[in-house]
């Protein structure tokens, strides 16, 4: 009680129990408000003691909770005090072994080192020997791949020689078409040449007509075995090295598979004849009429560089070839183009080609109509080789259309001087041409033209041709120039046999005797030598060989009942 009220308050109380107390009401209210500030001294207490209680009570729970960490520390730390001597027991067994392991590790390690040591030295025996293995290795590739390339090149030739294998395996085995009169014509023609070529006394027209009868020969095979050539105009493609006729005639054929070899070297290598037709078809014909089909691919290798890799020429066994391939029927429907080789090849082209001027020669003159291509590339007007082909080959009854090529690498103001340059020369050379025109082969246009455009030229001679009439007209013809020659050359030798006559008779009007029966024996020698009747023979062997050979020929051409 005295704890909870101040010791004032009990004095006051006191001084209340006495008997009679002065001032009673002021210490009333002195005690009131005394019991009033202990009654809240009290609540305080009894709080505050209600906040010990339960701090108190909060303790007791960590403490209790403290205690059992305690206990659990106490059992975990003597655990682990166990486990330490455990550990350094078998810490000081393991440093033992250690020390033991330590030792061993030591050896080994000496013995690794000299193992190394001696690996190390192994190492670098067989890195160098790697590297010389490397560089074996290397060699063995480089001559591997040389090897390849041989091979490669080995497989191609290989694969070259096959194709040239069959090729003149097929030609050698080509058999002419089943026609007696055929191969009487040829056999005519045979004959004729061998007895020419063991005559003595041949002559030029001798080997000028055997040259015509040859080719007539061939374009009758041509008519037998390509049936699309016959009845068709010609029109020979001619020009000089590089001029661009392949590639011109590739102008104007429409399938893109079908193409004549071109090319910066010389090409054109056998003669081919190029028509108009729904399919492609292309054929190499023998000497002896007989044909083999040819496909595409084998086609554009016919070139100069193909025949150079034969040991023999091989345009004895297919002088020439046809071609039926599609084209424009406005200008080549009756129209056949006839491709051939350049006429004056450079020296470095192969022996073969050097036939090449003989072989032009021989197909224009077979030539209805004559292409003649100069090209602008490296022709700034006619060439002088080009005046002197265009002459060989006589322009008598052909017409000449003037194609200057490539006319796409020149300005347009530079091509008309050209042409006005080119039609110069033209008129003082005396050569009447049907119209020339500046073309471009592959932009395959007409870029400028003098009179009729190349076009209009085309479609001029694209027209049916009487084949019978033509090849016979040809054998006449032939023939007529032959016995002309010989004629002019009877009539010759007459004039000097008139001439020895003079002389037989002056020298017995002015001289002696004996000079006369001198110059008399000489002159009769002379006479003797100038005698007119194997030509006389030549003649009728000639009318009797045309007569042959125009009936062989009209069988020939006869058409199948």
């Amino acid at each position: 009680m005295e704890q909870l009220f101040a010791p004032a308050l009990f004095d006051r109380l006191r001084m209340l129990a006495r008997a009679f107390v002065w001032n009673r009401k002021s210490l009333h209210n002195i005690v009131a408000e005394e019991l009033r500030t202990a009654g809240a001294a009290h609540t305080s207490l009894a709080s505050q003691h209600q906040q010990t209680l339960d701090r108190q009570h909060t303790l007791m729970q960590e403490y209790a909770q403290l205690s059992e960490r305690f206990s659990a520390t106490t059992t975990d730390l003597a655990k682990m005090c166990q486990a330490a001597e455990t550990l350094e027991l078998a810490l000081n067994g393991a440093n033992a072994k250690h020390m033991c392991a330590h030792g061993t590790w030591a050896q080994a390690r000496q013995v690794l080192e000299e193992t190394a040591t001696v690996l190390k030295a192994e190492l670098w025996e067989k890195a160098s020997e790697n590297i010389a293995l490397q560089q074996a290795a290397d060699l063995q590739h480089t001559t591997h791949q040389g090897l390849q390339k041989q091979f490669e090149s080995l497989q191609t030739h290989h694969g070259d020689t096959w194709t040239r294998f069959q090729l003149v395996s097929r030609l050698l085995a080509a058999q002419p078409p089943q026609n007696a009169a055929r191969v009487r014509f040829s056999k005519l023609v045979g004959e004729y040449e061998a007895a020419v070529a063991q005559s003595a006394s041949w002559s030029t027209a001798d080997t000028s007509l055997v040259a015509s009868l040859k080719l007539i020969d061939r374009e009758l095979d041509m008519q037998l075995g390509f049936p699309e050539l016959s009845g068709r105009t010609i029109a020979g493609v001619v020009g000089g090295f590089n001029s661009g006729k392949s590639e011109f005639i590739n102008s104007f054929i429409l399938d893109r598979a079908v193409r004549l070899a071109i090319g910066v070297k010389p090409v054109t290598a056998v003669p081919s004849y190029v028509t108009a037709r729904d399919g492609s078809v292309i054929r190499g014909f023998t000497p002896n009429g007989g044909h083999v089909d040819l496909d595409a691919d084998g086609f554009k290798r016919m070139s100069h560089a193909f025949l150079k890799t034969f040991d023999f020429d091989l345009k004895r066994l297919m002088p020439f070839m046809c071609v039926g391939t599609p084209m424009d029927p406005a200008y080549f429907s009756a129209l056949c183009l006839l491709d051939t080789p350049g006429y004056n090849p450079p020296a470095t082209a192969s022996a073969y080609s050097q036939h090449d001027r003989r072989t032009a020669v021989q197909a224009a003159q077979q030539s209805d109509a004559i292409l003649w291509l100069i090209g602008l590339d490296v022709n700034g007007t006619v060439p002088a080789s080009d005046l002197d082909f265009i002459r060989d080959i006589g322009l008598d009854g052909r017409n000449v259309y003037v194609v200057l090529n490539k006319a796409d690498l020149k300005p347009q103001a530079e091509i008309e001087s050209i042409m006005d340059e080119v039609r110069e020369v033209l008129d003082q050379e005396g050569l009447p041409v049907a119209g020339i025109s500046a073309y471009s082969s592959t932009q395959r246009e007409v870029l400028h033209h003098h009179g009729p455009s190349l076009l209009s030229f085309l479609a001029q001679f694209n027209r049916n041709s009487q084949a019978r009439q033509h090849v016979a007209q040809r054998l006449i013809s032939a023939f007529k120039i032959y016995e002309k020659t010989l004629r002019e050359q009877i009539a010759a030798i007459q004039s000097q046999k008139r001439c020895i006559n003079d002389l037989q008779l002056d020298a017995l009007e002015f001289g002696s005797e004996a000079v006369y029966h001198k110059i008399l024996n000489r002159l009769s020698q002379l006479d003797l030598m100038l005698s007119i009747t194997p030509l006389e023979k030549a003649l009728e062997e000639a009318r009797l060989l045309s007569s042959a050979l125009s009936i062989a020929l009209l069988e020939a051409l006869k058409p199948a009942a």
